[in-house]
């Protein structure tokens, strides 16, 4: 483990060496092209911006073969993303500050598209249709983005009506397990200069790399999870406007439609088997076996009630998964409206409404060890299991308005203020269905047309949230002749919520009865102070201290089984805002006469109120009541019971070493720990640690954080170059091989399993000319079999790991067309 004096030493090593390493020859090369950034709400180019950023450009996302989220997150220093086993509960994790919790409604990471904040994780991986640019901004970013941005930051940009020059772009790709993708985008300019649209258009489909072998796999009807595991089917369209009257004077508007199918993926499940066949688990405490009950419930045996150690990839278990259930579809629309005016050469107004709304459909990955013969669960249950999340959608209205001034000279500053309405609905269901080999079993139909059994109940909250606040950045560089900066951010939020919770039938949908109402409020300031100075005119090196807050909420109901009349006592059934201070130097630097950039950064993070799992607190008089199968059953609920400190750096650059060969790279490594004496409620009260491998009484302090890989790597190279054919004298091609390294992930806050390490390889080569572009890639080139992520469970009757697969090698070529 690396130590934080190490980190220090390192980091400021970095800083005083940089500089030197402008005196190598440039050699007539090419500088690298500046990148654009809109981080602090203006545009600026990244190296001239005093955050710790990385971005990638649409050229990135062709050459680099990055077709969703996790892509990036596989090129991007200190970012880890994995959509999650039905492609709707993905959270992604910025500096090792993972999320205890996975279906919550506040994250760690905000995401927004244009600026406008998504509200949910099932709507985080949209595409990249038609998409200019994504930033990734790391640290707080609560000063200048609001709620949530915690430690850290998403923005997809996508691309503008043009008012100058026609834009077309037709795409369409093939390749490995019925990959096909077709797109479309036209940019016009009506009244050049003064009036332009765009419309796009994208479909992408695939079946997946992972083989299910259930008999039924291939004959169910839509929707479903057919043939492979782990594809998808997307749609997307959009059409925008920009209208510019005057040159002090544009309005742009923008629609999205955005439907995504994601199917369940490979996956499988270690864990007790409740019929006494096996004891998968290796360690911990052990349950003792019982007598069974003949003939429904056979004997079992001693079974233990952990894993320890790396987590075997079973791909040849993961390929038998009951094909009625799929992962998740989400219908997303996305309403922009902006307006700038520029008032003086020094002012300039801004104005953006936005809205959106997402809708949420999904049926679980059964539980069963082996869906057609149901042996962990049918006896318990008679028949598959499912529990569905996440359900329900969104609708957010948002309004932000902003004063900028810049005279060019050494002051320049921001004002603003931000009003956001809107409600969330999440619907959760536990389901019984009928299995297949069953007498009397159903037909080969999908869960949500299976009728569900009378005594299962529902879940069902609609959370409604009112926020404004007020921010500001005031930026001062008269300091040391002119090379010294200071930034100070700031914001002030105020936060209205309200939850109705209700308890659902399923039988008779739609009919819910509200049980509850919970109101609360939360006020907060985030500052964010960064002092930058210009070592030279290529080199600057900045410190910052920020905070970020992640948002209060509240436990609903929290049992899925409400028959004994179970209620949350009052202090429980609310959580409060949880918040970081991070530490931060770096600096960003061009050498080589611009053909080599490079940014560094060092942080420490101080996470105090961590929002953790826990148990709600059973009054005698029900405990009584309930069955221990009732009591085990209880859905956990959020407190703010842990701290958190994490040290951390991280490297990113890129160099034009010759007219045709360009490296870049990038490095992190966060040591990201519990603090002393945080306590996990979940695993003192599951009784599965031994204090041999965990502590008895649930203290993780000093464990590393699950669900994130203290180191990553990665490095790419391009080779790029004419090719004279004939009389195309516009003919030219690249190759470029990507190398990306992840470090193992814990699964849990206890740290005794993990998934392995995996290194991916990506290659690609394309011809080009002024019009056109054939790209043959591949993705996993060497077929690495891996987990991309593991879930687990902690409670008295069930402890299990659920691992998902990552994608097998895939090939296919792409033909670009553009005008």
């Amino acid at each position: 483990m690396i130590s934080q004096n190490r980190l220090a030493n390192t980091a400021l090593a970095t800083l005083l060496v940089l500089p030197a390493v402008t005196t190598l020859p440039a050699a007539g090369i090419a500088a690298v092209d500046e990148l654009i950034v809109t981080v602090r709400k203006r545009e600026e180019t990244i190296l001239d911006v005093p955050v710790a950023i990385s971005a990638f450009t649409a050229g990135d996302f062709s050459r680099r073969a990055m077709q969703e989220l996790e892509d990036i997150a596989q090129q991007t220093p200190g970012f880890n993303f994995e959509d999650g086993a039905n492609g709707g509960l993905g959270l992604p994790t910025i500096r090792g500050a993972s999320q205890f919790t996975s279906t919550v409604l506040e994250t760690n990471v905000s995401v927004f598209i244009d600026g406008l904040y998504v509200p949910r994780q099932y709507a985080f991986d949209m595409g990249l249709m038609d998409t200019a640019r994504i930033e990734i901004a790391k640290g707080p970013q609560s000063a200048l983005y609001g709620r949530n941005a915690f430690m850290g930051a998403l923005n997809y940009i996508p691309n503008k009506a043009p008012l100058d020059e026609l834009d077309v772009e037709a795409e369409i790709t093939f390749g490995s397990d019925e990959r096909e993708d077709y797109s479309i985008s036209v940019g016009v300019p009506i009244v050049e200069g003064k009036f332009g649209v765009r419309a796009s258009w994208a479909q992408s489909e695939f079946d997946g790399t992972w083989g299910n072998s259930h008999p039924e796999a291939n004959n169910i009807g839509s929707p479903s999870t057919k043939g492979n595991l782990g594809g998808w089917d997307d749609e997307s369209w959009s059409i925008g406007a920009v209208i510019k009257p005057t040159e002090a004077f544009e309005f742009d508007i923008a629609y999205y439609d955005i439907e995504n199918f994601n199917e369940k993926k490979a996956r499988y499940r270690i864990d007790r088997r409740f019929n006494g066949s096996a004891d998968e688990l290796n360690c911990g405490n052990v349950i003792p076996g019982s007598p069974g009950f003949p003939p429904f419930v056979p004997p079992s045996p001693d079974l233990h009630m952990l894993w320890c150690g790396e987590l075997p990839t079973m791909e040849e278990r993961s390929t038998l998964q009951d094909p009625r259930g799929y992962g998740v579809v989400t219908e997303s629309e996305i309403l922009r409206l902006g307006a700038k005016w520029d008032i003086t050469d020094a002012i300039t107004l801004e104005y953006i409404f936005g809205n959106i709304q997402t809708e949420a459909h999904t049926t679980a990955v059964s539980a069963a060890t082996d869906p057609l013969t149901e042996d962990g669960n049918a006896f318990l249950f008679g028949g598959n299991t499912s529990f569905s999340t996440p359900n329900g959608g969104f609708d957010y209205d948002s309004h932000e308005f902003r004063v900028n001034y810049d005279e060019g000279g050494n002051w320049s500053g921001m004002l603003g203020a931000y009003y956001s309405e809107g409600a969330d609905t999440d619907f959760q269901v536990f389901g019984t269905y009928p299995l297949y080999n069953a007498p009397g079993g159903t037909d080969p139909v999908p869960y949500h047309d299976v009728v569900t059994n009378a005594a299962d109940l529902s879940r069902y909250t609609t959370t409604e949230t009112d926020v404004w606040a007020l921010f500001g950045l005031f930026e001062y560089n008269g300091f040391f002749d002119g090379r010294g900066g200071l930034t100070v951010e700031a914001r002030y939020t105020h936060e209205e919520k309200s939850q109705f919770n209700h308890l659902v039938d399923p039988v008779a949908l739609p009919i819910a009865a509200e049980i509850q109402l919970l109101e609360d409020s939360y006020n907060y300031f985030t500052p964010r102070i960064t002092f930058d100075y210009d070592v030279t005119d290529n080199n600057m090196v900045y410190a910052s201290i920020s905070k970020g807050v992640l948002s209060g909420g509240f436990n609903g109901t929290p049992s899925r089984f409400l028959s004994n009349g179970f209620l949350l006592l009052e202090d429980e059934r609310f959580f409060d805002t949880s918040s970081n201070w991070t530490y931060e130097i770096g600096s960003k630097n061009t050498f080589l006469d611009g053909r080599a950039q490079l940014s560094t950064a060092i942080y420490h993070v101080d996470w105090e109120d961590m929002h953790m799992a826990r148990r709600p607190t059973i009054v005698p008089a029900l405990d009584a009541l309930l069955s221990s199968r009732d009591r085990d059953r209880i859905t956990t609920i959020v407190e703010n019971l842990g701290d958190v400190e994490v040290y951390g750096i991280e490297v990113e650059g890129s160099i034009q070493l010759t007219d045709n060969l360009t490296v870049n790279a990038g490095a992190s490594y966060q040591d990201s720990t519990y603090k002393d004496g945080t306590i996990s409620d979940r695993i003192f009260q599951s009784g599965a640690c031994d204090d041999v491998v965990c502590a008895s009484n649930g203290d993780v302090g000093g464990n590393t954080l699950q669900r994130q890989s203290p180191t990553q790597v990665f490095g790419g190279v391009m080779w790029e170059d004419d090719l004279a054919i004939g009389n195309m004298s516009d003919l030219g091609y690249y190759i470029r091989t990507d190398v990306t390294y992840q470090e193992k992930q814990y699964t849990s806050e206890i740290n005794t399993a993990w998934i392995q390490p995996r290194t991916l390889v990506n290659m690609s080569a394309g011809l080009t000319a002024e019009h056109w572009e054939l790209q043959f890639w591949a993705k996993n080139l060497f077929d690495e079999v891996y987990n991309n992520q593991a879930g687990n469970v902690f409670r008295v009757i069930d402890v299990g790991y659920t691992p998902t697969l990552g994608h097998q090698r895939t090939i296919g070529g792409t033909l670009k067309v553009k005008f």
